[in-house]
């Protein structure tokens, strides 16, 4: 039915195009007046050529829909070139086969540009995909909760790897990130809790946040020279991560010292953080979850450190005690959350000098309820 009913629509529009056209030549004779311009200048929707693109390719994809209807129906669970080249597009559009539980293998045919959003999310029986050299980028949920999805390739054409493109592949173990890669989105490899290995490009500028949250098989990453953005929460729960490295020739960031963790280099900031991670002493800001969910029993901030942000220390269940010096000047919100173990705060100042400290939301909900802040003349109730 939705074949028809775009096919209907593009016919009406063509007729409708044709009476507008033929208005004009009686109206303007001398006039030369070429469509395309029209189309794109028109407020009239029925001459807006985005629209009319558009139009186009929901018929093309309602064919395809149409076809792989018949595949599920026939109860295929191998899709090869062939079946693809009877598909007669360059695009796997929106959910195509989201939900084909059946399916277990699928080998892209060549002219395949695009993987659409949710193109397999839920195909559970899903083992094994190979992505051809050409496309482009691969959509958001794309892979979303395959869960049986042991192997995928990637090739080097891939641009864009999208927001939860492989959330929740619980069975996937390695993945090579291909050389064409610039981006990893939001939450791309979250949730994939076998995940083991995870080679990083030189070309890769930006890793999303919670990329690899709840990757917690992870043991180790490297950072590559080319990231120039990492955004907070890349590794939250991952309780296997001990080594964490940045590229020596990376500008932007830095792991000195050995120190098992991710810092911007220009601000001193601590990005990302592990089990295994000592906290350099000339570091100045803690970022944004960075060491969320961490199991540390006691932590120490090295004089210096200016700001807590956000979340910064959110479900750090095992911190007994945290020690803060008198150089801070404002806690982000939900900063020591849910870190329900904590029974006190070592504060290297007076309690005047906590009381002016920039303390947001939510910074301490959810710990101990007799926990306190031991200052240098006294001690302040949570």
């Amino acid at each position: 039915s939705t074949f028809n009913d775009v096919s209907a629509l593009l016919e009406s529009m063509r007729k409708a195009e044709e009476q507008r056209v033929k208005a004009e030549e009686e109206r303007q004779k001398n006039r030369v007046v070429v469509d395309a311009q029209l189309s794109e200048t028109s407020e009239n929707p029925i001459m807006n050529k985005a629209v009319w693109q558009e139009l186009e390719e929901m018929k093309k994809d309602a064919e395809v829909y149409h076809s792989i209807a018949m595949m599920r129906i026939s109860g295929k669970k191998e899709l090869n070139g062939k079946d693809f080249l009877s598909l007669k597009t360059t695009r796997i559009p929106r959910e195509a086969f989201g939900g084909f539980t059946e399916l277990s293998k699928v080998t892209l045919l060549n002219n395949v540009k695009s993987i659409g959003i949710y193109a397999f999310k839920n195909c559970t029986s899903l083992k094994s995909v190979t992505i051809p050299a050409g496309v482009l980028s691969i959509g958001g949920g794309a892979f979303q909760m395959c869960s049986s999805l042991t192997k995928i390739t990637i090739p080097t054409s891939v641009k864009d790897i999208g927001i939860k493109a492989f959330c929740g592949c619980s069975a996937l173990q390695k993945v090579n990130v291909p050389m064409g890669v610039t981006r990893i989105e939001r939450a791309a490899f979250y949730g994939c809790i076998s995940l083991t290995d995870i080679s990083l490009p030189n070309n890769l500028k930006t890793i999303a946040e919670y990329a690899f949250q709840d990757c917690t098989s992870l043991k180790s990453v490297t950072v590559p020279a080319g990231v120039t953005e990492i955004k907070g929460g890349v590794f939250l729960r991952c309780p296997m991560m001990m080594h964490i490295t940045v590229d020596k020739n990376n500008q932007i960031y830095d792991s000195r010292n050995g120190c098992n963790a991710v810092i911007e280099t220009a601000t001193g900031t601590i990005v990302a953080a592990c089990n295994a991670t000592v906290i350099p002493n000339d570091v100045t800001k803690i970022g944004e979850s960075a060491f969320a969910s961490l199991a540390f029993k006691e932590i120490i901030l090295p004089d210096g450190v200016t700001e807590i942000g956000r979340w910064a220390f959110w479900g750090c269940a095992s911190l007994n005690n945290i020690t803060i010096p008198d150089t801070v000047k404002s806690i982000g919100a939900s900063a020591l959350k849910k870190c329900t173990s904590l029974a006190s705060i070592t504060f290297k100042g007076t309690m005047k000098q906590w009381g002016e400290i920039d303390k947001q939301v939510d910074w301490n909900l959810e710990v101990k309820a007799d926990a306190v802040i031991r200052c240098k003349d006294g001690d302040i109730k949570l």
